[in-house]
């Protein structure tokens, strides 16, 4: 066979043709991707959101069926949270806790010196709930137990129910802050407790969630009363809980 002067089957490169085609077909797979990689964002922020609020609830509820002292940890610094029971009743400081860097810094230790009667009422309920649960805390017997617990050590251990366990965030749901009504601020970083109490009260919080795919905050606000976890679209102000406590007082 002879082939003619000149003549080859073999190219060095693309014909500008077959780069548009290329470009288009590129251009055409990034723009069916992107909707797609959104949908997986917002229903992981979604799924988040609602788990996140189910398990509040859930322990609210489990806290008076129980009669269980109940923390949720929320761990700031790998998007995390756990839930953990504890040994003996659980009292609110009503000192506000500092934060340092972000981080909650550690309560100081109580002196030893004793404490009147009303000193000793504010120290266990806080400011915003001594008078609220008067008759519910004495009808479940804790003035009894006020001075043996005054001085006991609380210990957690991880919550014994097989439906509540660690959870961690998808990868792209963070926690970006957490507020509660004992903490003078916004914590960033680190651990933060919210408590729930078997009389039906868990401690009003804020808890701003974040979707780092497209760098929106949403809020999640803990109410004290009736446990829910209601989520809101953005990064609301941290409410006055002292004046949402005295609120709720005049409404009993």
């Amino acid at each position: 066979m002879f082939k003619r002067p000149g003549h080859t089957h073999s190219r060095g490169g693309f014909t500008l043709i077959e780069v548009m085609i290329a470009l288009a077909i590129a251009v055409l797979m990034v723009g069916v991707a992107l909707p797609a990689v959104n949908v997986i964002s917002t229903v992981n922020r979604q799924s988040a959101t609602s788990e996140l609020s189910g398990t509040i609830r859930y322990l609210f509820d489990k806290a008076q069926l129980d009669h269980k002292y109940i923390r949720l940890t929320i761990d700031l610094d790998d998007g995390s949270y756990r839930a953990e029971e504890a040994d003996n009743p659980v009292a609110l400081t009503s000192k506000k806790l500092e934060i340092n860097d972000g981080a909650l810094e550690e309560p100081e230790p109580d002196d030893d010196e004793p404490m009147s009667a009303e000193e000793e009422e504010e120290r266990i309920f806080g400011s915003t709930m001594s008078s609220m649960f008067d008759d519910q805390f004495e009808w479940q017997g804790w003035y009894n137990f006020k001075e043996k617990m005054r001085r006991k050590i609380v210990n957690f251990s991880e919550y014994s129910d097989e439906i509540i366990k660690p959870k961690k965030l998808p990868e792209n749901v963070t926690i970006d802050g957490v507020v509660t009504s004992t903490i003078d601020g916004k914590v960033t970083k680190g651990k933060v407790p919210i408590f729930i109490f078997p009389n039906g009260w868990v401690q009003p919080s804020v808890i701003y969630i974040m979707d780092t795919d497209e760098e929106q905050i949403w809020s999640i606000r803990v109410e004290p009363l009736t446990g829910r976890a209601i989520v809101v679209e953005g990064e609301i102000e941290p409410p006055d809980f002292e004046e949402d406590a005295r609120d709720e007082e005049e409404r009993l």
